[in-house]
């Protein structure tokens, strides 16, 4: 009996960052992304790099797996939603931050602002 394992026809899961108001596809970690990230990493932690560059490392992992994302904009990305983004990416169980909202005061004509779930 022959038994086949077609890497083809396996289901990843399909996710997605919502950045700049575009979608764009997260890929699936490649051996080659990952050999690439990790060696990264290892160097930066060997030379104990500055943060500038530990940060800069970040956008070239998030790019490496969102190519369509603008490097620009995530260059203007506040940095907490940075590490977000890069939690994401690495497949980490990232819960979006809920965004409590005052109460407006009666009669102050404040709009109510919705809370992120």
């Amino acid at each position: 009996m022959t038994k086949i394992l077609n890497i083809d026809t396996l289901v990843s899961d399909q996710r997605s960052i919502v950045l700049g108001g575009v979608d764009h596809e997260v890929l699936e970690m490649s051996v080659e992304n990952f050999i690439a990230t990790t060696k990264q990493a290892t160097k930066l932690q060997n030379e104990n790099a500055a943060l500038t560059d530990q940060v800069e490392s970040a956008v070239d992992l998030i790019i490496r797996s969102v190519p369509t994302a603008p490097r620009d904009l995530l260059l203007k990305t506040p940095l907490r939603h940075l590490q977000t983004i890069v939690g994401f990416v690495r497949g980490d169980d990232v819960q979006e931050e809920a965004v409590k909202a005052e109460e407006p005061t009666a009669g102050s004509g404040a709009k109510k602002a919705r809370a992120r779930k």
